[in-house]
């Protein structure tokens, strides 16, 4: 039997951070959670964004610099 699960892939300028979920749910929230810390770290306001929003900016907001993108894989048990 295949599992499904959904792999979060951040793209930046150090190079690439994982993250494998259940849902493509969770992983597009933690994607988000993930552009939103990012943006307090860089002192950005983010609150005027939705999620989705974020999601189909942050190329842009990132200055072409970062991307997200789901990936969904398919394991044996």
């Amino acid at each position: 039997m295949n599992k499904v699960y959904y792999l979060l892939v951040w793209d930046h300028k150090h190079g690439h951070d994982y993250g494998l979920f259940t849902s493509v749910e969770r992983a597009r929230a933690e994607g988000t959670k993930v552009m939103r810390e990012t943006l307090d770290e860089w002192n950005e306001e983010h609150s005027e964004y939705t999620d989705d929003e974020l999601w189909l900016a942050w190329p842009d907001i990132s200055g072409g610099t970062e991307y997200f993108s789901i990936e969904e894989i398919s394991l044996e048990d």
